[in-house]
């Protein structure tokens, strides 16, 4: 028994002496596996530094055709109202006067006059039908064009762009959704390619973008079992309106109405002096704004429009005498003061406010139709593409010229309850605007998360969450007034 007891205590000093001595071993192992790592990262991030700007910069430029396939099956189709009665002549038809005997007789059909032009009446609700085609196909591709590509916040370390999107079949019919109370909805993916700049990686996935309803064939959509309609909308439409001022109508203002973005206010007072307004805030010398978009001088300024010039009136001389900014530097800062009063103004800031309010594609956009009317006002021809429909200063130039034209007397100004000034928006557009407020609350989403996940593992699945885009699109056909019961 004696021999035994000391045997134990043995057996246990030895693994406590070994112990130690592993730990330590381990302990300094990875030591040289962590210098490995950081070698090889210096060797990933060196090596394909170059690498990104061919192939993450341009690679994706050279990809940029939008892709989309969307079936058949998940777009309205346009049915005449009119259909062929039954394949036989009415008896009736045979005890008509002479001049109201049929002409011909074919499928089943009279037809009284020899014009084949009225055997189909086109569909009442086209419009409808279209406009919510357009926005399954061309109105989403333009949303998600829009937004991408989305950076981080340093713009230096991941890129996202969308590629295209689908549609999977819809689950249960119109009847079935009736039925069961549910809503005739199709699933829309996108194909999204995120791009981690550091490495030059490129990642595809295809992301769930939110459920969209669908549209049947007579122009409803099915919500909860419960048959609705989506009415047209009359609005203002976009473009420049001349209106004569309230407490003085010798003079004349201009608004300048944007589809997205800013509205700019254009007013004359009675000292003669223009003045600005940018959403409402308080009013700017006009040529504040003049030297801030590239008329840097007086002189340059007074150039433009000494044509304009009266023995009686010289308003933008008036305008100038009133302008406490002698240069650019103080146009920006005087600008910013009045948009953002309490905010400490330098020029930097300013300007970078001022570009974006105005020439930044994702905050100002005049829109197609905008960009008809004020060249077909203007006498100019410019293209409704993405670099002409932010502020041009071609118009804006315009805008005044004209505006100088009514003070003088020359002219007429708009009528704003005038049809032409007006313009149907559609259901497509109207849904279009709603899914923009779920996609850009999904935009910061996917910024924020950008810089919380780790680079090398994060997938495109992990950084889109289409929660604010259903949510946004549920709201809208639950509770707008212009979601109506059938």
């Amino acid at each position: 028994m004696a021999a035994k007891k000391p045997a134990k205590p043995a057996k246990k000093s030895t693994p406590a002496k070994a112990k130690p001595a592993t730990k330590p071993a381990a302990a300094k192992k990875p030591a040289p596996q962590k210098e490995v790592k950081k070698e090889v990262k210096k060797v990933a991030k060196a090596a394909p530094k170059p690498a990104p700007k061919v192939a993450a910069a341009k690679k994706p430029m050279a990809r940029q055709q939008y892709h989309m396939e969307v079936d058949n099956g998940i777009l309205p189709v346009v049915r005449p109202h009119l259909l062929p009665p039954a394949d036989r002549v009415p008896a009736g038809a045979k005890d008509l006067p002479a001049e109201l005997q049929p002409q011909k007789v074919a499928d089943g059909r009279i037809f009284l006059v020899n014009d084949e032009g009225i055997s189909h009446v086109p569909s009442l609700i086209e419009m409808q039908i279209e406009s919510y085609r357009w926005f399954l196909t061309d109105g989403l591709k333009e949303l998600l064009e829009e937004i991408s590509p989305i950076t981080d916040f340093s713009g230096k370390k991941m890129e996202l762009r969308i590629l295209g999107h689908t549609f999977d079949p819809a689950k249960y019919d119109p009847e079935t959704c009736k039925r069961r109370n549910l809503t005739y909805e199709a699933a829309m993916k996108g194909q999204v390619q995120l791009i981690n700049k550091e490495t030059g990686e490129i990642k595809e996935q295809d992301v769930f973008l939110g459920s969209i309803p669908l549209m049947t064939d007579s122009g409803t959509f099915i919500i909860g079992g419960i048959e609705r309609v989506v009415v047209h909308q009359l609005v203002r439409s976009p473009g420049v309106f001349f209106s004569t001022m309230p407490d003085n109508p010798k003079y004349h203002a201009a608004k300048i109405i944007p589809k997205r973005g800013v509205w700019l206010e254009i007013e004359t007072d009675r000292r003669g002096i223009i003045s600005a307004k940018i959403d409402r805030k308080r009013k700017i010398p006009i040529t504040q704004l003049l030297r801030v978009f590239g008329y840097t001088t007086d002189d340059q300024i007074l150039d433009i429009f000494k044509d304009l010039k009266t023995d009686e009136h010289d308003y933008i001389a008036a305008t100038l005498d009133k302008d406490t900014a002698d240069n650019v530097e103080d146009a920006y800062q005087s600008i910013y003061r009045r948009i953002r009063p309490g905010d400490y103004a330098t020029p930097e800031n300013a300007k970078s406010l001022i570009d974006s309010l105005f020439f930044d594609f994702k905050k100002y956009d005049m829109g197609s139709i905008a960009r008809y009317k004020l060249n077909r006002r203007f006498g100019i021809e410019l293209p409704p593409d993405e670099q002409h429909r932010v502020f041009q200063m071609s118009d804006f130039i315009g805008i005044l010229r004209e505006l100088i034209k009514l003070n003088n007397g020359d002219g007429v100004p708009d009528d704003i309850d005038h049809l032409s000034n007006r313009r149907v928006r559609s259901v497509g557009e109207l849904v279009q605007n709603k899914y923009r407020v779920g996609l850009v609350r999904t935009e910061r989403i996917i910024k924020d998360r950008m810089t919380v996940m780790d680079l090398e593992t994060v997938t495109p699945t992990q950084l889109i969450n289409c929660r604010p885009i259903t949510a946004s699109m549920r709201e809208f056909y639950a509770s707008s007034q212009l979601s109506q019961f059938m």
